[in-house]
């Protein structure tokens, strides 16, 4: 049997300084909550597209 290898899709970091309480840290992953992006929807469409091919591979 030859298995397929699968890799998953990789985000870019795109830093976004974050401050509450009067701390500050670093997302790099913030802007795949802009649900309207074309590159997250193409991100998130990459991961969903992984899950299948990890489910149909997957031992019964």
């Amino acid at each position: 049997m030859i298995k397929e290898e699968i890799f998953p899709p990789k985000a870019k970091k795109i830093a976004k300084e974050l401050s509450i309480h009067g701390d500050t840290r670093v997302d790099n992953y913030f802007w795949l909550n802009e649900r309207e992006n074309p590159e997250v929807v193409k991100y998130l469409e990459a991961e969903e597209l992984l899950e299948d091919k990890e489910q149909f591979l997957a031992p019964i």
